[in-house]
Parts: structure tokens; C-alpha cells; sequence
């Protein structure tokens, strides 16, 4: 019995060390955070048939901005773009808040723009997309990018500073991506 209990206990700690080494709040798929103009998107890991597939777009700003634009393109099959929050964003007081989703094209317009506030120097949530996935979808990586369309109305990654001139400033940009795992049977 005492053999018995000593293998219980031995497992428990052994447990506890691995949560405990496991259970940091570190993101791990955040870059590096440097003083920089830039817009990334989280790398997610998900399964087949899942909806409510939540991935975030981050963003950080060196001056105050009243305004930025991010295009986002989405590669791959058996999935749909679900919808765009702004809750909790460090752009959800803006007074236009624009998260248009085709899915003919499978392309996401992420806008926001005020006159009478901004948002200051720094870094955080931009939105959250969310995502269906279907049985089709398992396998794949999903990659998430940036692009610039040029035709009809022009859609490009850029911030739009507070000074009177509205300088326009192109941040850089880290894609992001699902990983889409078979649902087993």
C-alpha cells in the first residue's frame, strides 16, 4: 500500500510541475514586442467541424492615430468567415468601426476611423474574427494575409496619424494562420 501511495503522489507532483511549466500566460504566438508601426494575426490551432474559431489581430502604433485600415485575406477551403468584433479593441470607442466580411472572396476589411479621439501610442487588440469550419477544412493551414486591392475602391494596410495633414503611415505586417486538424471519425 505504501508502494501505491508513493506512485500517486510521485504522479500528482509530476503533473504539477508540467502544469505549472505549461500554465504561463505567455501567448506564443505574439512576435517579439518592439518599439514599431505594426499589425500581426494570431497563429491558431483548431479541429474539422468547428465553429467559433477565434483568432485576433493585434496592432501597435509609435504616434496617436485617428484612424487605419487592414485588409485581410484568407487562404484555403471549407470554412466561413463567421464575423468581426471590436469588443474589448483599443479602436471600440471609435465612432466608425467597420468589419466587412465577403465570403464570396474570402476577404475581411478591417477599418476604423474618428475625428474626436484617437488612439494613443502602443499596442494591443485590434479584433477578433471568428470562423466555421467544416469537415473539408481538416489538414489544411488557413493563412491569414494582408493585400492591397488597387481596382474600385483602394483597400491597403495603413494608419492614419492625428496631425491636421492625416499622414498616411504603412505598418509592417505578420500574417497569421488556423491549423486545422481532422476531427477524429
Amino acid at each position: 500500500m505504501r508502494h501505491f501511495r508513493f506512485e500517486i503522489i510521485s504522479t500528482f507532483l509530476l503533473l504539477l510541475i508540467i502544469g505549472a511549466g505549461c500554465g504561463s500566460d505567455d501567448k506564443g504566438t505574439d512576435p517579439e514586442k518592439v518599439n514599431s508601426n505594426l499589425v500581426w494575426v494570431d497563429r491558431v490551432s483548431a479541429v474539422s467541424n468547428q465553429d467559433d474559431v477565434k483568432v485576433n489581430v493585434w496592432f501597435g502604433n509609435l504616434v496617436p492615430l485617428s484612424g487605419l485600415e487592414v485588409p485581410l485575406r484568407v487562404s484555403g477551403g471549407g470554412f466561413t468567415i463567421d464575423s468581426v468584433s471590436f469588443v474589448g479593441s483599443r479602436v471600440g470607442d471609435f465612432f466608425l468601426t467597420i468589419g466587412a466580411v465577403d465570403t464570396f472572396t474570402n476577404t475581411i476589411e478591417i477599418a476604423a476611423a474618428d475625428t474626436a479621439v484617437c488612439v494613443d501610442s502602443g499596442e494591443g487588440l485590434l479584433a477578433s474574427l471568428y470562423f466555421t469550419l467544416y469537415s473539408s477544412s481538416g489538414g489544411q493551414v488557413l493563412a491569414i494575409d494582408t493585400f492591397s486591392l488597387d481596382t474600385g475602391p483602394y483597400h491597403s494596410l495603413i494608419y492614419i496619424d492625428t496631425s491636421e495633414a492625416g499622414a498616411e503611415i504603412i505598418p509592417d505586417f505578420i500574417d497569421g494562420e488556423i491549423s486545422v486538424l481532422q476531427t477524429g471519425g
